[in-house]
């Protein structure tokens, strides 16, 4: 089983930049990601498309991101994929900060894990290796507080979560197998509290079960 490279999540993405403002929280509506699915999340949610995250890297540097004891290269490696638009975000707009802007960014990995061939020994491998790939991309200790094997419609998928408490962040990350033999990666961020936690697991799920569904219909 290979493993995906940990994805970073942008810690400090300006909201006031964002094309939508933030708005009270009324129903959801329905969207379209550009790796083709559908799912529906309420409109406090920013959408940032690869091509809009592209253009607003123009000065985007591994110095920016606010990851002072993060890996270079990783940085390096994430600010080219948002430069060449490869990630799409969404961005939460009810419970970030000024100086922190909790979100969720999808983005593709060349190379396909079947999970549906692999058996506990193999799942708990990988969750193993996770402490340490993550520590070298934060430079800092994370805790692992959960590593498994879900089903969304019947679709296999790695789910992950961790926190690195001298950042005060968690991060839940889920990999999926996708079409045309590539991983596509969700990764969900914010500030350590439990109302964003919340928030942030309620509208990845969404996300993930666009994903399987569009996956159960291929």
């Amino acid at each position: 089983m290979r493993l995906i490279p940990f994805a970073l999540m942008f810690l400090a993405i300006p909201l006031a930049s964002c094309s939508e403002p933030a708005r009270p929280s009324i129903p959801a509506r329905t969207l379209t990601s550009s790796f083709h699915f559908t799912f529906d999340l309420p409109p406090d949610w920013i959408i940032i498309s690869p091509t809009e995250m592209a253009a607003r890297s123009t000065d985007l540097s591994p110095e920016s991101i606010g990851l002072p004891t993060a890996d270079p290269e990783t940085l390096k490696a994430l600010v080219a994929r948002a430069k060449s638009g490869q990630q799409e975000f969404y961005l939460d707009g009810r419970l970030s900060s000024a100086d922190f802007t909790n979100n969720i960014s999808l983005q593709l990995f060349e190379g396909r894990n079947d999970f549906s061939q692999m058996t506990p020994a193999d799942i708990d491998t990988f969750c193993k290796k996770i402490p340490g790939g993550a520590q070298k991309t934060y430079g800092a200790k994370v805790a692992v507080t959960d590593c498994k094997l879900e089903e969304e419609a019947g679709v296999q998928f790695l789910s992950y979560s961790y926190k690195v408490p001298s950042l005060g962040i968690f991060i839940l990350q889920y990999e999926y197998p996708f079409i045309d033999d590539k991983t596509l990666v969700i990764v969900g961020g914010g500030r350590d509290t439990q109302p964003i936690y919340d928030r942030l697991h309620t509208a990845q799920r969404e996300i993930s079960r666009g994903v399987a569904r569009y996956l159960k219909a291929q």
